[in-house]
């Protein structure tokens, strides 16, 4: 009898089956998961056709009636300060064009309005319903299972 079956027979004896399926080493079409996490969420992209305009900008996203509103400071080509924002910047001198902002939000529902203004002036409204696709950033059978939607703003 080849080795092969040989190896599975004893795993079978000793109860170790179960084992050798979970290997990740199986055949072809068969992977370990790794370990990417994700969130659900809803981001809002603040995109300039190239570099921000500096200001102080102000995002509210209002949804289901309530109101979330952060600030943040465009200076001398970055961010000067941030005072209540969940955002990932790409502004500055080491940034590529064009520049971005990207404020992240929980799982949303239904109609969202966004207004951005720069030194108090609105500059953008927007009134969009998400739709969210399902992510799985460690393949199609594994875990975490995530649901994101994701809307762009142009600021110039």
């Amino acid at each position: 009898m080849p080795l092969l079956p040989r190896l599975g027979v004893a795993a079978a004896l000793l109860g170790l089956t179960p084992l050798l399926g979970s290997t990740g080493c199986d055949g072809p079409g068969y992977y370990a998961c790794t370990e990417i996490g994700c969130s659900d969420g809803f981001s809002v992209g603040l995109v300039a056709a190239d570099r921000f305009p500096e200001g102080v900008y102000d995002v509210a996203l209002t949804a289901d009636g309530t109101t979330e509103a952060c600030r943040f400071e465009v200076a001398d080509g970055r961010v000067l300060d941030d005072e209540t924002c969940n955002a990932a910047y790409g502004i500055g001198p080491t940034s590529p064009s064009p520049e971005a902002v990207g404020i992240v939000y929980p799982l949303l529902t239904g109609e969202i309005e966004i207004v951005v203004s720069r030194d108090g002036v609105e500059i953008e409204r927007l009134q969009t319903t998400p739709v969210y696709e399902t992510v799985q950033p460690n393949g199609p059978d594994c875990d975490p299972v995530c649901r994101v939607a994701r809307t762009e703003i142009v600021v110039d």
